[in-house]
């Protein structure tokens, strides 16, 4: 009952993401959802579609976070690319291909130290390396991410926090005791998202596995109930009255039980 209750409070956000989304771009999705998990706190997502950066004429990075001036990485920003194509890879030596490469021309492209590579977990094809929903690979950071699924977005977050983390400030700007308290957080979201995301994974094989046994439940009702007909039907054929039935042992009943 419980789950059924939590499943049609995430419907209901379901449905109404979908309708607040309806006809936006993938970029428009991921802004309006940045936007609604750090409201506030002196940070500004801005889109920076068709605009070009640092690189001549190139366009590479879709959405930059910017930190206030009153914040210890004003001037740090973090810049987001998303892709919704299957024929990327995590990494290939076919640079127009990789996410890896794509997305350090985007950190170049936007004069960001940190970056993070958000991938439509609709086309991250399992054989082109995106085998889990979180790879950190230094000031780089990795999610699959499902537009239309708010159970998703927990992803969003901690790959933001991570970079944050992971972002470097000027070095006047914080003192090392709380750049190690900062690196220390880290590790541990890093870990608590490790840990989570192999959660995710068990409970997806039990899901399978319960959907497999549930079918083989209603297979085997079905079974059930064709026998019964197909008895009865054979003892109507027999003519047989209950008279005629009193006789027939069954070897492999236990009459104790």
């Amino acid at each position: 009952d419980i789950v059924l209750k939590l499943g049609l409070d995430e419907k209901e956000k379901e449905v109404s993401r979908k309708s607040t989304l309806k006809g936006d771009k993938i970029e428009d999705t991921l802004l309006l959802n940045l936007e609604n998990l750090f409201p506030g706190n002196d940070l500004t997502f801005n889109k920076l579609t068709n605009t070009t950066g640092e690189l001549k004429n190139s366009k590479k990075g879709d959405i930059i976070l910017r930190f206030g001036p009153d914040h210890a990485l004003h001037g740090c920003p973090i810049i987001y690319e998303m892709k919704s194509d299957d024929s990327f890879f995590l990494t290939s030596d076919n640079q127009t291909k990789s996410a890896t490469h794509y997305l350090t021309e985007a950190m170049k492209n936007r004069g960001c130290k940190v970056g993070i590579f958000v991938m439509d977990k609709g086309t991250a094809m399992h054989n082109k390396g995106w085998k889990r929903t979180l790879t950190i690979m230094g000031d780089k950071i990795f999610i699959i991410w499902d537009p239309e699924d708010p159970n998703t977005d927990w992803l969003l977050t901690v790959a933001t926090y991570i970079a944050i983390g992971r972002n470097k400030p000027p070095e006047n700007m914080i003192n090392p005791k709380d750049r190690e308290a900062i690196t220390n957080v880290t590790s541990e979201l890093e870990a608590e998202a490790t840990r989570y995301s192999k959660m995710k994974v068990w409970i997806e094989n039990i899901q399978r596995d319960a959907d497999k046994l549930a079918d083989n439940i209603r297979i085997g009702a079905e079974g059930i109930q064709r026998c019964i007909k197909h008895a009865e039907k054979t003892l109507k054929i027999l003519e047989m009255d209950s008279t005629e039935l009193t006789n027939i042992n069954f070897d492999d009943v236990n009459h104790e039980s």
